[in-house]
Formats: C-alpha cells, structure tokens, sequence
C-alpha cells in the first residue's frame, strides 16, 4: 500500500494573482511547498493538480507529477478541495487500487516544517481514525466572541458566557488550512470533515498562516526571514562552539604576541576604563588591554577560548555568549570591539551584532575585520558561509548615526594581524569639540 500527496494549485487567484507560482523568498511558494513535502518522506508520489500550464512546469521542476491537468468546472473560486482530490483519485484510474492514506497540502503552506508532516502521520496511525487535519488554537474561547450587528453595534455569540471567566471555558481550535490527511476511501465518499470527527494536529501560530492577501504574504516572507536568519546564525554558533572553533582557539593561541603598539595608540586616544571583547578568543588582545586596574571583560561563544583567556588574562570576567545577544546593559563599556569576529558573522545576524555592541558602548567602538568595498564570501577551512569581506566601516556608520567615525587604518602581518583594516568610532555626543 502507497501514500499519495495532492497539491491542489489552480491558477485564477483572485486576491493574488498568480499567487501558486508567485516568487516567496525568491522562489515560486509552489516549489517551496513541494519540497517541503518531499523532505518530509510522508507520501510515495506528489501529484500537483491545476489546470494552468505554467504551474504544471514549476511543478514538475520542483519534483512533483502532474500526470493531467484539471478540468475547467473544477477550477473555479467556489469548488471545495474534496472533489478535486476525488477527481484525482478517480483519473489515476488503477493506481487508485495501491493507495490507502491521501494527503492534501496547500500550495502556500511554506511555513510548514517537514517535522510538522512526520509528526502529523506518526499521529495518524497511532490514532486509527478516518481523517486529521492542521489546527491551530483559537488565541481567546470562541464563546466570547462578538459579530457585528446590522446597525454597527456588537452582539455576542454566546450572551449566556458574559460574566464567564476565559479559564473556565473550554479551548477552542480553528482550521489551519494546511494540511488534511485521510484514509483514500474518504475522499471518494461524499463524506465531509463534520461527518468524521477528524483528529486534531495542533500547529503553532506562526507557521500556519494563512496567505489570502498582500498583508497576508509579506507577513509570512518576514516569518520566513526570521527562520532562516535564526537557522543560519544557529549553524555557524554549533560551528564555532565545537571543535571547529576549539582548533581555531589552538591555532591562533600566540597571534597576538606583536600587537602591542597598535593597542598602545588605541588605548592613547581612548583612554577606556572599562572594555569589552565580543568575540575574545583566548585574550590575544585583551592581554594588551589589561593594565592591573581597567575593568576587562571578554564574551565568546567557544568554552576552550574563555578557558585559555582565563589562564593568560586572570582578572578579565569571561561569559559565554552569543555576540548578538550580549548580557549586558546599555552603554556600560567605554569601549567595545570586535577582532576578526565580524567577518564570521551571515548576513542575517551581522546587524544585531553591530547593533549589540553599539548598545553597550557608552563611547566607543572598534572594528578591525576583513576589507572589501563590496560583499566577498570566501571558504574558510572547507567551510562555506563562514567568512566574508565587506566594508564594516561603512555598513556601520550607515545604521548607526549616533556614532561618528574618528579614525581607520590597516594592520599587516609585521604587526601581529592578519592584513585587516580598522575603525574607531565615537558617539557623537562624546566627541571633544575643536
């Protein structure tokens, strides 16, 4: 016995147009939906039902059948998804015999995770029953709701629950419109979901969202953004938390024995009685920073480099954090940099690690990173996404408006770095007037 996955995909969207194959993210939301699918492993064939050419080949390219196009009178605004799914089953004609559990997912649910799939077919089968369905919870019991009257006045749903505490009343759940699945024999037979007592597969708010409008689908791209943002930033912590970053904190125990004079001429102009590190590694510049009385503080998201700080720098206070999240209130340093941490940060989190840093710094922020005047990535140890050039400078003064920029310069390999380019901002509210 087979599952079968239907995609139900017209192409006469009215609120948005060709809204099926329309670009989410960049690619079609059709293709991204069919992909989420096949990672899931819940269906033996996808099939993409629509009776519009050009979704058929985004379909097909995103590895999915369409093995016929849907007729006309089942196209419309108005026809429900139950016979479009018969009519599948019904033209597979004697495939039809192989398949016991048929599942429908919306082309637009893109903010499905492939996990929610599995999970909903794990509780399927436990379960035993006809049909499931994607739900999420209603955010407050349905009893005191309101509908509008004919005269712009309010009328309550249920006027008997008016003094009725929300704890008292029992949680009510609404139709996700993700995603159903059931047995085969279900959707040939006249049955309806209220005729069935479906189960009930609870999806969080955030990916169920239901894309009928332009509001609609830029709320979801951002949701989406988020994730992958979170994602990406989430590998590249496991990365640099691991051994991968352990063999960096090895490799560059010593880097920082020539930097002496170049901290000297930072410390000249700035004169910081407290700094922060975001990023320290093992001290090779915090070493430099630590006269016996400033307050030194360094954050890293790898255990062996704060282990190694706190041997060679001992009175520096070590946390271990995430450089976008540091645990630190407003404005508490006189100095904040960063040292060729930068240059390993996605694209996704470089702004709040510049925004961090700039809302702990009371005065002053120094970058010394890797130059480019546009975007370069560059591997880095066989490692993709992991390293970029960019000009920091710019980007930073360009968000940042409370800073000004008071110097810059290079730094080779004579001088114990690694041909980086520096800059020394200043809040603008501190600068010495000439």
């Amino acid at each position: 016995m087979t599952s079968l996955c239907v995609i139900p995909a017209r192409g006469g969207s009215q609120r948005i147009p060709r809204k099926n194959i329309r670009p989410f993210a960049g690619v079609p939301i059709l293709a991204r939906t069919i992909g989420i699918v096949i990672e899931s492993g819940i269906a033996d064939r996808v099939i993409v039902s629509t009776d519009d050419d050009e979704i058929a080949e985004v379909a097909r390219s995103a590895g999915a059948d369409v093995p016929f196009l849907r007729s006309a009178d089942l196209a419309g605004d108005d026809v429900p998804t139950i016979p479009v799914v018969a009519d599948v089953l019904t033209r597979l004609g004697d495939e039809q015999g192989d398949i016991d559990t048929v599942w429908v997912v919306y082309p637009t649910a893109v903010l499905l995770e492939p996990g929610d799939l599995v999970r909903a077919a794990d509780e399927f089968r436990t379960a035993g029953v006809t049909v499931a369905m994607s739900v999420v919870e209603s955010p407050g019991p349905i009893e005191r709701a309101w509908r509008r009257s004919g005269n712009g006045g309010g009328r309550m749903l249920s006027p008997e629950h008016v003094e009725t505490r929300t704890q008292d009343l029992e949680p009510a759940f609404f139709d996700a419109g993700q995603f159903y699945v059931a047995r085969a024999d279900f959707w040939v037979s006249g049955a309806t979901l209220a005729d069935v007592d479906p189960l009930l597969v609870q999806l969080p708010r955030e990916r169920a969202i239901d894309v009928d409008t332009i509001d609609d689908w830029q709320f979801a791209e951002s949701v989406f953004a988020g994730r992958v943002a979170t994602a990406e930033t989430d590998r590249l912590e496991a990365l640099w938390s691991g051994e991968f970053g352990d063999r960096y904190v090895e490799r560059n125990v010593d880097a920082g024995d020539p930097r002496g004079p170049f901290w000297s001429h930072i410390i000249d102009i700035t004169a910081p009685g407290s700094v922060l590190e975001v990023g320290c590694g093992s001290g090779n510049n915090l070493r430099w920073l630590d006269d016996g009385q400033r307050r030194i503080v360094g954050v890293d998201i790898n255990r062996t480099a704060l282990d190694e700080l706190a041997a060679r720098v001992p009175r520096a206070a070590s946390h271990l954090a995430s450089a976008g999240r540091l645990p630190f209130t407003d404005e508490q340093f006189d100095l904040v940099l960063s040292a060729g941490v930068l240059i390993h940060q996605p694209d996704e989190s470089l702004g709040d690690v510049m925004a961090e840093m700039s809302r702990c710094s009371g005065r002053w922020i120094l970058m010394a990173e890797y130059f480019a005047p546009s975007r370069e990535e560059i591997s880095y140890r066989g490692v993709d996404g992991a390293l970029f050039r960019r000009d920091y400078g710019a980007m930073f003064a360009d968000g940042h408006d409370g800073f000004v920029l008071r110097e810059s310069g290079f730094i080779g390999r004579d001088e114990g770095w690694d041909d980086v380019t520096w800059w020394l901002f200043e809040r603008s509210r501190n600068q010495h007037q000439d």
